[in-house]
């Protein structure tokens, strides 16, 4: 009679499991990566087009079921890889070469031209992209603060020693609200297209390099992507709902003659829920190296 070997158990005794695999995750978040850039940039372009046909409630609803996706999938690439971010940032940026690329919109299929807007797919693979770079290091963040937690309640439970504070994070909520907001003001400076910028589609990659700036930021904060995102939904939300409000008053210099508020809108949207999905990736990174640590020790 033949027996089966034991698997083989480390020092402790506990058998050895093989590391789960994830490569079910990670094409599933680039499945949903490609399904949302579609929708985003389709949708913004359908709702730019519904307000300034005079179709205000279907340019809403358009832009409340792009926020919805975007929460959605940002809150699954957290649970599951920021790999997602990366491919829909990649896709999104591809969609604009050919407009970008072409010397001549002739050269360009009448649906294309009518379907993509160029600015959209910058501003969206500018954001994905730094959104997944934020979301990796946020979540490598979350791992250590679940060590640093672990060292220090060791350091409690030795008798006649101190244990040290824990680190206050008080300073990187504090400068991600301020970068963030400053990158968001030069961005709307910029979508005036004064100046030399305007000049082809100068000013356009000048505001996607600032966006993927501002997004890759969450790594440290998540603080200044949600409430700056919110700042400008609410900026752009009148003229979304309303139409045609161009800036007047002391503030016009300071606003984009936008008479959709779609780009700001969308640029809030995703803004805001790339902080959220940081946040979801941290706290998902502490709670699994906590979970980790529990195991080992156990």
């Amino acid at each position: 009679m033949t027996t089966i070997p034991a698997p083989p158990t480390p020092s402790r005794g506990l058998p050895a499991t093989p590391p789960q695999g994830r490569r079910r995750d990670h094409l599933l978040v680039c499945a949903e990566s490609l399904a949302l850039v579609a929708l985003v940039l389709v949708g913004a372009r359908g709702a730019f087009v519904n307000v300034m046909t005079g179709d205000h409630t279907e340019a809403v609803i358009t832009m409340a079921v792009i926020g919805t996706a975007c929460l959605l999938a940002q809150i699954s690439f957290a649970r599951r890889s920021s790999l997602g971010g990366l491919v829909g940032g990649v896709a999104a940026l591809a969609t604009s070469l050919p407009q970008l690329m072409a010397t001549s919109p002739r050269q360009l299929p009448e649906w294309w031209l009518t379907t993509i807007s160029v600015d959209h797919s910058l501003y969206v693979g500018a954001l994905l992209l730094g959104g997944s770079l934020g979301m990796r290091q946020a979540r490598r963040a979350g791992r250590a603060e679940a060590r640093t937690a672990r060292q220090l309640a060791a350091q409690d439970r030795q008798m006649g020693r101190q244990p040290a504070a824990p680190p206050s994070r008080r300073r990187s909520h504090l400068l991600s609200g301020v970068l963030t907001l400053a990158a968001a003001g030069a961005v709307v400076l910029l979508l005036r297209q004064d100046g030399p910028l305007a000049t082809g589609y100068g000013y356009v990659l000048v505001c996607a390099l600032i966006l993927l700036l501002a997004a890759a930021g969450t790594a440290r904060s998540t603080l200044g992507a949600r409430v700056t995102g919110t700042v400008l939904i609410l900026a752009g939300l009148p003229s979304l709902l309303w139409g045609s409000l161009l800036p007047s008053g002391p503030a016009a210099p300071l606003l984009p003659q936008d008479p959709t508020g779609t780009t700001l809108v969308l640029m809030g949207i995703l803004l805001s829920t790339l902080g959220w999905g940081a946040h979801a990736a941290r706290r998902q990174g502490r709670t699994a190296q906590a979970a980790a640590l529990h195991a080992r020790e156990a």
